[in-house]
Parts: structure tokens; sequence; C-alpha cells
């Protein structure tokens, strides 16, 4: 019998038995061990390093798969850093940089255990900025320069007195220009590079300009070589919500910023305060075609207070903690 083959499968078959018994007698067991074996969640090993030095060392073996260069993963610099001190888990925020100048939308966002391991990432790097970037690389534009062809662009008068409040060294040189005439409140200027819908990475003159009306707030990026408009964005047309902007989780994490626009064309083609597809708001309150958002601290879910942003739907109002 110990050679009889059909033996030794109904042995196999009874031990296999076995096994499957053990593990639902003991599903805790079995569930520790399944996800030891997948790791779930961890895009690295665990690590004594710094949070900030797991994430480059990641961004450096990793590149290649990625299909970024050296380039573009040598110069990414921390905007917000923020540590969970109930779970241990450290966030980072960070912006990435070609010459010391940053890239418009190219940011990166990482959450590392306190094991020393990468639990996300969110990855808007862009990839190949120094083959796609021509040159020069100092601006043939100067900032007061800029500030008259965007008044130009804008229908705005261009014979008001400029004055210069303040410049930078630093490689974005950002500056601050007074003209009243010309914006409700100081005009910033800074470089930038930003993708241009040819594939080109180009620098460009960040400037913002409120009209004094308060009627428009613009935002543009204009070639700092040419003087083309690469990007304009009117923050009131649009609406303007000054929040806290996902992933940050909190005021303790990083400042609020203004954020513009439909984040989805299909869902809110006419925006997020439009109910009934016609352009044009329905609601000028927080209130629209996926959130009806207002105060409850009594419970009764009626007649809570519901920020207005009136016809322009400017959402910018200061916060007072």
């Amino acid at each position: 019998m110990a050679g009889n083959p059909r033996f030794f499968r109904h042995i196999a078959k009874l031990l296999c038995a076995v096994v499957v018994i053990a593990s639902v007698a003991n599903p805790v067991a079995a569930a520790e061990t399944r996800r030891d074996d997948l790791r779930s969640g961890f895009l690295t090993d665990a690590s004594v390093q710094d949070a900030y030095a797991v994430c480059r060392d990641y961004l450096m073996t990793s590149r290649d798969a990625k299909g970024l260069s050296l380039e573009d993963v040598e110069d990414i610099e921390i905007k917000n850093r923020h540590s969970n001190p109930r779970t241990g888990v450290t966030y980072l925020y960070m912006q990435q940089r070609f010459r010391g100048i940053e890239i418009e939308g190219a940011n990166y966002q990482t959450a590392v255990d306190k094991n020393g391991r990468i639990v996300s990432e969110v990855d808007q790097l862009k990839r190949k900025v120094r083959l796609r970037s021509p040159v020069p690389i100092i601006p043939v534009l100067s900032a007061r320069e800029v500030v008259i062809l965007a008044a130009r662009e804008l229908g705005l008068a261009t014979d008001s007195e400029i004055t210069q409040l303040s410049v930078e060294t630093t490689p974005m040189k950002e500056t601050l220009f007074s003209a009243p005439t010309l914006s409700r409140d100081d005009i910033p200027l800074k470089l930038n590079y930003i993708e241009h819908i040819d594939g080109d990475i180009r620098l460009a003159w960040n400037i913002v300009i409120r009209t004094p009306d308060g009627r428009d707030w613009w935002n543009l990026f204009v070639d700092a070589n040419v003087g083309e408009v690469l990007k304009k964005v009117n923050w009131v047309s649009r609406a303007s919500y000054q929040v806290y902007p996902l992933p940050v989780e909190s005021p303790a994490v990083a400042n609020r910023s203004i954020v513009t626009g439909v984040p989805d064309s299909i869902a809110s083609p006419f925006g997020w305060h439009d109910t009934d597809g016609i352009v044009g708001a329905e609601y000028t309150d927080t209130r629209g075609n996926n959130v009806f958002a207002q105060e409850d601290a009594d419970a009764d879910d009626l007649n809570g207070l519901r920020p207005d942003g009136g016809s322009a739907l400017e959402f910018l109002t200061a916060l007072d903690f």
C-alpha cells in the first residue's frame, strides 16, 4: 500500500483540507499573513531616514520607471510639511523647480508612515524639463514691461504711474509694483516655468491684476522672452474660492489658497452653482448641482449659515478662528 499512487493522492488531499480548516479556524492569523505577503499600500521598505530623504531616494531610484530625468527630481522644494502625532504619518507637499524656478502645476505630494515607508503619492511632476526648455534662460522682458503688456492685454489704461515697491534677487525675481489706476491691490510678479500647448516648457512672468472696480481679478502667465500670453484666468468670472485645497488636512499644515473654475467640465459644465444646465448660476451661496452646504450648529438641518459669494461668485472672505 505504501507504493500505491492513489494512497498518496488521498493523503495529499487530506493535508490540504487540514490546512484550509486551520486557516478558517484562525482567520486573524490568516489575514495577517496575507497583509504581510502583499505589503498593501507601501511603495518603499521601512527606513530610519527622515521622510524627505525617503522621498528623495524613492524618486531618484524610480525615476527611470516614472519617465523622469535627473534634472526633473534633483530640485524639488518642500512647500509644506506636517506630521500627525496620533498616527505618526508625515505629509509632504513639494514643488518641482528647474534652475531654481518653480514649474506651474508641477507638484508632488506624499505620505510617509512612522516606519519610514511611503504610503501614497500624487505625482504631477513634469517630465524631461531640460530637453523641453528652450533658451534663453534669462528673461528678455523686464517685470515693468510685463505690467504694461498685461494692462494692454486686459484693455486697461497704460499711462498710469507704475511704482516698483520691491524686488528679490532670487532666481524667481519676485517683484511688487503699485499702480492704483491699474489694480486695486499691489501687483505681484514672479518668474515661473509653464508647459505650453506645443509641449515646450516656457519661461514666463506670472502677474496678478485686480481691476480697480473689483469686477475682474486676472492671473496671467506671459512668455518672458516674446511677450505671448500663455495662460489667462479671471478668478472672478470663473468663481473663486479661498480654501485649504486637498490634500491639505488642516490649517496647521498650510495656508489657504485661491482655487477657480470647475473641476469636471462634464459633471458641471456651467459651474458648481448651476442646477438646470442653462448658462448662469441659480445660487450665489454654497448651494449647487452637487452639494447643499451650510452651518448646522443646532443639528436641525434648517436655516444654517451659507456664505454668499455675490453675483461674481467670489468666496474670498477673511478667516477668523
